[in-house]
């Protein structure tokens, strides 16, 4: 009875709850993202970096030669610049982007044992591996690295026009060896495994006609 007399004069519709407001409708990506955000920011870090990859690929710049070069000691920075400067003067413009580009990798096999020499052995091993056909070295460890590698001392590289397997290169440097052997090893293979040994046999005539 309380209750009703409270209730004398009030309209029964305004006792009645209000209706629930009406469901949101979720849309298809807002319940995608909702349920699958960190998979979709981890997809889409992941993706970056392939896009990234991929154009680094596509614009990466490769040299038209790559020497590998031994010697006892390391070469400074400059005396390698110099020494590609020289052999680019006779190169080609292999890969036709209108420069003559030459990248030499100095590996010191003379330095004390330590991690770093292990790590030029290492290397030295993996260019053989490879197929790689540009090599130069100072007059010991052509004898120590490359002639022992060979049954007669000299068949490593191909011989060229004058009957050398090598070419005498006299890089005209105070900093470094008076005389490298540089050469290119025999070519095996299909024509297109090929072309780099003729490319490079080329640069090796050119560079012995200048010395």
């Amino acid at each position: 009875m309380a209750r009703e007399r409270y209730l004398i004069g009030v309209d029964p519709e305004e006792l009645k709850a209000p209706p629930p407001p009406p469901e949101k409708k979720t849309g298809f990506f807002e319940n995608l993202w909702y349920h699958y955000k960190w998979h979709l920011l981890i997809g889409g870090f992941i993706l970056l970096l392939l896009i990234l990859a991929v154009v680094t690929m596509v614009t990466k710049d490769d040299p038209d030669y790559t020497v590998v070069l031994l010697t006892g000691d390391p070469l400074t920075s400059e005396t390698v610049t110099a020494l590609q400067d020289q052999l680019a003067a006779v190169g080609e413009d292999v890969d036709g982007d209108g420069k003559v580009e030459v990248l030499i990798e100095n590996l010191a096999l003379g330095i004390a044992y330590s991690n770093q020499k292990i790590a030029n052995d290492n290397t030295f091993m993996a260019h053989l591996a490879s197929g790689d056909v540009l090599f130069a070295a100072e007059p010991a460890y052509y004898d120590k690295k490359i002639a022992s590698l060979s049954e007669d001392g000299s068949s490593f590289f191909a011989p060229l026009s004058n009957g050398d397997t090598y070419v005498r290169w006299h890089p005209g440097r105070q900093d470094v060896s008076e005389e490298l052997y540089i050469g290119v090893r025999p070519a095996t293979g299909t024509a297109k495994q090929n072309q780099p040994y003729e490319q490079c046999r080329r640069l090796l005539e050119q560079l012995m006609a200048q010395n």
